[in-house]
């Protein structure tokens, strides 16, 4: 079975004007670097955003409330395994759902691609 997943939140028109223009989008869903305005939204900013709901989909909670506040920076600082245990919830997740999180929920530069994430083991056997 099948299923997509979609938000148009984000969704404008590709002109130039409105790409310029400061970031859009859910706070709850905002990468680190679309929140400070560093860089233009990216794919590895939409694997942030995925990290995210697959978060709230095991736990039913939100890793933060927006960029900045407290939980966003201790999940930069100390990854999703800290923030989810100070939540009381790691026993929701398997070790590779975290392993997979600790590689989406992070700085740009050390984030996975959304092809790296199909191929991580959680995701792989069941994407054939």
């Amino acid at each position: 079975k099948t299923v997509k997943l979609g938000d148009f939140g984000l969704a404008i028109a590709a002109q130039q004007s409105l790409l310029d223009a400061p970031p859009r989008g859910k706070a709850r869903y905002m990468s680190p670097e679309v929140a400070t305005g560093c860089c233009k939204a990216a794919q590895k900013s939409d694997v942030f955003a995925l990290g995210v709901v697959l978060y709230a989909m095991i736990s039913w909670l939100f890793p933060f409330d927006r960029p900045g506040d407290k939980n966003f920076a201790m999940l930069l600082e100390k990854g999703p395994r800290a923030l989810i245990d100070g939540q009381g919830a790691l026993s929701l997740y398997t070790d590779a759902a975290l392993d997979l999180l600790s590689k989406m929920l992070v700085t740009e530069d050390k984030r996975l691609s959304i092809s790296q994430v199909m191929q991580h083991p959680l995701l792989a056997s069941k994407s054939k």
